[in-house]
């Protein structure tokens, strides 16, 4: 659920970014993509990471019984 909440996020970020080089607002469009690298990108990359490492673990206790 978290993870489609951050894409949602993203989604809605990346069209207000265009909006915003549209008219022309370059430090508006500047801070909503760092904005959403931070708050967005990275806790969707942490997320898949995490489930992959989870996955690993959880292959590697089911081989040891």
């Amino acid at each position: 659920m978290n993870e489609r909440f951050h894409f949602v996020c993203c989604f809605f970020f990346l069209i207000s970014l265009i909006l915003a080089l549209i008219v022309q607002r370059f430090m508006l469009s500047s801070f909503l993509f760092t904005s959403n690298i931070l708050y967005n990108i990275l806790p969707l990359l942490l997320q898949q990471y995490y489930r992959l490492r989870v996955q690993g673990i959880q292959k590697l206790a089911l081989a040891t019984k």
